[in-house]
Order: structure tokens, then C-alpha cells, then sequence
């Protein structure tokens, strides 16, 4: 499932973070079918949302998080700005 959702956001160019919502159904054959559903490009932040949830298991706290956004934004726009 993981290799499915990193190839769709390869396939669409997901620069900084998103959300990939998706069914996942596994056959009795054990087969794996990955259903895309929709890619949230600024899902939600506040504290009842998973986002948070899902970033601490990765050891960041949301306003590690939050900075890790801002600074793959100020970077992007640096390396824009130096080569446009």
C-alpha cells in the first residue's frame, strides 16, 4: 500500500506534504487492490485530525511539524528564485 500511495504522489508531483485518502481491499488470494479516492493537498491541521497523529509516530511534535512545512516552502521558493 505504502509503494502505491508514494507512486501516486510521484505521478502527481506532491512536493511538501498531503493527504492520499484511499480504500484498501485485500483479496483472499491475498492480493492487495489500493482504491485512490481523493489527494487532499492541505488537509485539515487541528488536533483531531490524524495528520498529527500520524507525524508523532514519525517523532515530530505539531509545531516541529508545522515548522518542517514552512521550511521546505522557504527553500523551494529559494531555489525558485535562483534559478528563475
Amino acid at each position: 500500500m505504502k509503494r502505491e500511495l508514494r507512486r501516486v504522489a510521484e505521478v502527481l508531483n506532491i512536493q511538501g506534504y498531503a493527504r492520499i485518502d484511499a480504500f484498501v481491499r485485500v483479496r483472499q488470494n491475498g492480493a492487495v487492490e489500493v482504491l485512490i479516492i481523493e489527494v487532499n493537498s492541505l488537509p485539515g491541521m487541528t488536533p483531531a485530525t490524524c495528520i498529527f497523529h500520524q507525524t508523532a509516530l514519525a517523532g515530530y511534535t505539531p509545531y516541529d511539524f508545522i515548522d518542517q512545512i514552512l521550511e521546505f516552502g522557504k527553500q523551494r521558493n529559494e531555489k525558485a528564485t535562483v534559478q528563475g
